[in-house]
């Protein structure tokens, strides 16, 4: 009887320290969130709390979204009071957009302006490799050494300039009245 009882004690506790309790899978769960969520890119780049650049490796989920801070203590000022914080991420994330709106529009015009195909100095054909940009305006030449008289008395070449360009406008607008 007393080695049933034995057999019995040991048979009970081999089977109670081979079963995980249903909250250990739980956790384990939650270790592998927290990790994935310290691999995914956060949405700021500058940290809300302490204005500094964001170090990947400090982030928190907060409302499905990956946010990023610059040190651990400003994870925990985020928590405090993520309202305020979430704005000043909202101004982050717009400012960045506008950004990339005013790119997108400057390459367009960009592709859209043609360079011109005379040299302003000699009136030669300009070659679209020799360039140089002057007050935002990208202009062709023959020659580097035309680039050089150019900068001398920028507004005497680019008058000519205008005005080849001004004749070329005049001359596209008639072919499109015909």
């Amino acid at each position: 009887m007393k080695s049933r009882i034995v057999a019995g004690f040991f048979i009970t506790l081999f089977a109670l320290c081979t079963v995980k309790p249903a909250g250990a899978a739980d956790a384990a769960k939650d270790k592998d969130k927290d990790k994935n969520a310290k691999k995914a890119t956060p949405i700021n780049k500058v940290c809300p709390v302490g204005g500094g650049e964001v170090d990947p490796d400090v982030t928190i989920q907060h409302d499905g979204k990956t946010i990023g801070f610059c040190c651990g203590g400003c994870d925990e000022d985020f928590k405090k009071d993520p309202p305020k914080y979430m704005a000043i991420i909202a101004k982050e994330l717009d400012a960045a957009k506008e950004k990339d709106k005013g790119k997108k529009k400057d390459d367009g015009k960009e592709k859209e302006k043609k360079l011109n195909a005379k040299c302003p100095v000699t009136d030669d054909d300009a070659d679209k490799a020799i360039t140089t940009t002057y007050k935002g305006r990208t202009i062709a030449f023959c020659c580097k050494g035309c680039i050089e008289d150019f900068e001398k008395d920028p507004k005497k070449y680019l008058a000519k300039l205008d005005a080849a360009e001004k004749k070329d406008k005049d001359k596209s607008d008639k072919k499109d009245k015909k």
